[in-house]
């Protein structure tokens, strides 16, 4: 029987979802990070479920060829990325490994291949948005990225996935506040006190990869000018690129980063990114692709694998701020783009006009409901793109596709999992897979994004 705090002797014959290798003691699985297939392994148990454990490395008897020195100094503490000790084309093979394993198992779909996948040629630098906390550890003012699975902050003076300006930022603000003595955020005695709890929580940071544009937002407990107005100064003057300044306020007893109070400090309050020669305004809350260059990459091919005609209706569903429907537009007669988030709504709004687009509309609105709405109208849709969250899309959508005899399905997802969950349903209702790609949109870590063409 296995036992935790025991130590074992075992190969790595494969990975979980996570990366993470697999590895048998006596037929019993157990889970171990930072390894690689085919390395044979010591390890100590750390934890015992009933049906699997989890181990930690103590040594590496037999080291695999595809085995790399990872670029961060605290890569084992961060939980930000989890592959760095893989060499690029096996974190590639793992993710494409993922995706077919996914499909098949979850999804029960035959014989699984993937079309393309597309890698990136340089796997870093590639994050065009950084949340930094900020808080005491040891004594200390701390900014950097939250242990794994913890609250406590790892000190980061470079990351090497985001874009270099995030980390002069993180950096020169953590300097300034020692400076200045401001106090950063003590979630531990605002959890138990509810006061007193200091003043800088976090950095939100954004950079319009093909403008050179940044945004930084500042998240305080409070709006406090004087220190505000210094500060601005102070990073205007010693760091480059910023558009804009935004003040957020968020004195809540919480793990969500934005509060709901906002203030333009400097510039217009937004920057602008292009996508495929479309210009998107981005603003504080917007979603945006973490990855631009690859995020160019996903909406060309998902564009590619729908076979838009110029007589087609396409519904981007989920549309966000527009990208998709936007992308799109040039090449059908029509596009009606649904999403439930009103500020989202606003700017798509926004970026049609911006890039003097007339046959787009945005609609406010759950896509299930809006859906049926459109065809109750007389509306024809001919062609679906979905891009929901991470937790998928709603059955009753998939069944409301159906219903309306929607022809083609380009389902682009970040979490392959439930992908394969509603790719299960969507061929139950009688739709057949065409095509399967993937896209490197996380590199370094275990996600992936893919992208499944479905044809009724």
């Amino acid at each position: 029987m296995i036992e935790v705090g025991k130590k074992y002797i075992v190969k790595i014959e494969g990975y979980n979802h996570k990366g993470s290798g697999i590895a048998h003691v006596d037929k019993f699985v157990v889970f171990i990070p930072d390894v690689i297939i085919g390395e044979i392994v010591e390890i100590i148990v750390k934890k015992v479920n009933k049906n699997y454990g989890y181990g930690e490395v103590v040594d590496i008897l037999s080291v695999s060829n595809l085995r790399v020195m990872p670029v961060c100094d605290i890569y084992k503490k961060c939980g930000g990325c989890n592959l760095q000790h893989m060499e690029y084309k096996e974190q590639v093979n793992f993710k494409e490994n993922k995706i077919i394993e996914s499909l098949e198992k979850i999804g029960n779909l035959k014989n699984v291949k993937i079309d393309k996948f597309y890698s990136m040629s340089i796997p870093y630098e590639y994050r065009n948005k950084v949340q930094v906390p900020f808080g005491i550890v040891d004594g200390f003012v701390s900014a950097g990225f939250y242990e794994n699975k913890s609250h406590k902050i790892i000190n980061m003076d470079f990351c090497h996935i985001q874009f270099k300006e995030a980390n002069d930022i993180v950096v020169k603000t953590r300097e300034y506040m020692k400076q200045k003595n401001i106090a950063p955020y003590d979630e531990v005695v605002h959890y138990k006190f509810g006061k007193d709890f200091g003043l800088f929580r976090h950095l939100l940071i954004r950079k319009g990869y093909n403008t050179n544009e940044i945004m930084v937002v500042v998240v305080l407990t409070e709006e406090n000018e004087k220190f505000l107005n210094n500060y601005v100064k102070y990073l205007l003057l010693h760091c480059k690129n910023i558009k804009t300044i935004v003040l957020n306020v968020n004195n809540n007893i919480t793990n969500v980063i934005l509060g709901n109070y906002e203030k333009v400090l400097y510039g217009d309050g937004y920057i602008r990114d292009k996508i495929n020669d479309f210009v998107f305004r981005i603003h504080s809350r917007s979603f945006f692709q973490v990855n631009t260059k690859q995020a160019e990459k996903l909406y060309l091919s998902a564009i590619d694998m729908a076979e838009l005609k110029y007589s087609d209706i396409l519904l981007d569903a989920y549309c966000g701020i527009g990208t998709i429907g936007i992308c799109s537009s040039r090449r059908v007669k029509k596009v009606y783009g649904i999403e439930e988030v009103k500020e989202s709504i606003i700017d798509a709004n926004e970026n049609k006009v911006l890039n003097n687009i007339k046959n787009v509309e945005f609609i406010h609105g759950k896509v299930e409901e809006e859906i049926l709405n459109l065809v109750n109208n007389g509306i024809n849709i001919t062609v679906a793109i979905l891009d929901p969250p991470r937790k998928g899309v709603k059955e009753s959508v998939l069944h409301a596709l159906r219903e309306i005899k929607c022809k083609k399905i380009v389902y682009i997802s970040c979490d392959v999992g439930t992908l394969a969950r509603d790719a299960k349903i969507l061929v139950s209702l009688g739709y057949n897979v065409s095509k399967i790609r993937g896209v490197d949109m996380f590199c370094q870590t275990h996600h992936v994004e893919t992208i499944v063409c479905f044809k009724l």
